[in-house]
């Protein structure tokens, strides 16, 4: 069993169990968003070889920010955006990342990310 399925609590998993959740929440397949986010937390363990938390929580991030648009197909219920914007969305909505954290990740500013989540959040609430 895969860490994103099982109930552990441990923190190294947290993204990805944040993020299954979410996509599946907007009519993602869960055997293909498990899949998907298993093979990047694979991903994530092979770069970050000391393995520590912090390590692997950041090449997790890193890798949702590339693998954005993937994750964006998995979810037919998000409505048609902005790149960049699914990126906000998914680190911060997706996995719990904090502004600065996304702006650290996605090479934007925090106040970038703050509104366009906003006009996100909006976006979703029409939608819900």
């Amino acid at each position: 069993m895969s860490p994103t399925q099982c109930g552990r609590k441990d923190t190294r998993f947290e993204s990805a169990r944040f993020l299954r959740t979410f996509i599946c929440q907007y009519g993602a397949d869960e055997k293909k968003a498990t899949s998907l986010v298993t093979a990047m937390l694979r991903e994530a363990r092979t770069a970050s070889p000391s393995g520590t938390s912090e390590e692997l929580r950041n090449a997790f991030l890193r890798i949702v920010n590339e693998k954005t648009s993937e994750l964006a197909a998995l979810a037919p219920k998000l409505p048609q955006m902005l790149p960049h914007r699914w990126r906000f969305l998914l680190l911060v909505e997706g996995c719990g990342s904090s502004y600065g954290k996304a702006a650290e990740i996605t090479g934007y500013e925090v106040g970038t990310i703050k509104s366009g989540l906003h006009r996100l959040r909006k976006i979703l609430a029409d939608v819900a």
